[in-house]
């Protein structure tokens, strides 16, 4: 990615062969694309509803039309359940974070070159999300989960015992960067609130909510029930909708830091 200070737009010489239609691909050195926050944005949003609609339509076919859970209709829409993984949805989560990381990563970068003190919160939220990122791809808290539960023998909004030391991370790490967040330019501000504010109350608190589900019906019944689909539908939807707002929040300070955002060849 390149990162143009001014507004100028590098010309592109760009010929068309009108015989076989293809552009000269020597022709397109110097090309450049303006970066919309907002229309990125609007696309991330409309293809998290889309994975959303079609996670809780495979969560009912799943538990509630396919004969078994091993049925083969069952076993296609595993690929698009909200509450399976891998899936699509996590993919999609976990390369929207793993986006969000490179971008903190590039502003720690311009913060760098600016001598910022602020540079080295930038990093750390950079290393959250890729964190993150890798969560989501290789289930580190659902792996961890089944031995927490056993030695602590969590149930109710516990069930889920993985939240007990994730909550206390996010505790530790909202203090720390609790005077960072008062520096930045209000409209990042708030931005930055509501998207943490989404994604805490997504993944802890429904979380802690579906646990209850589960441990007052059990394994099995609970995600045959219409509470638990609907619940992961709403957990799954805060979480990627709070990527979507933070991810605008990054390209927006990005764009008011140092000018439009272009993409260069």
């Amino acid at each position: 990615m390149t990162v143009n200070a001014d507004n100028s737009v590098p010309r592109s010489e760009a010929k068309i062969d009108a015989h076989t239609n293809n552009v000269d691909a020597r022709s397109l050195a110097g090309l450049t694309i303006a970066i919309s926050p907002r229309r990125i944005c609007q696309t991330l949003a409309v293809l998290v509803l889309g994975i959303v609609i079609m996670g809780l339509i495979a969560n009912i076919v799943i538990y509630n039309v396919a004969p078994s859970t091993d049925h083969a209709i069952a076993k296609l829409m595993n690929r698009f359940d909200l509450g399976h993984e891998p899936s699509i949805p996590s993919w999609y989560s976990s390369i929207a974070l793993l986006f969000a990381s490179a971008l903190l990563g590039l502003i720690a970068h311009v913060e760098k070159l600016a001598k910022s003190a602020d540079r080295s919160r930038w990093l750390l939220l950079s290393v959250v999300f890729m964190f993150l990122a890798l969560d989501e791809a290789v289930m580190i808290h659902e792996m961890a989960d089944a031995p927490m539960q056993q030695w602590l023998n969590t149930g109710g909004l516990l069930y889920f015992a993985w939240v007990i030391p994730y909550s206390l991370l996010v505790l530790a790490l909202g203090a720390y960067l609790l005077p960072f967040l008062l520096r930045l330019e209000p409209t990042t501000r708030r931005l930055f609130v509501v998207a943490g504010v989404m994604f805490v109350g997504g993944a802890i608190g429904v979380e802690s909510i579906e646990g209850v589900i589960v441990d007052r019906y059990g394994v099995e019944g609970g995600f045959r029930s219409m509470q638990l689909t609907f619940a992961q539908a709403l957990e799954e939807s805060l979480e990627m909708f709070a990527v979507v707002i933070f991810i605008y929040a990054l390209l927006d300070h990005l764009k008011r830091t140092v000018g439009e955002l272009r993409l260069a060849s």
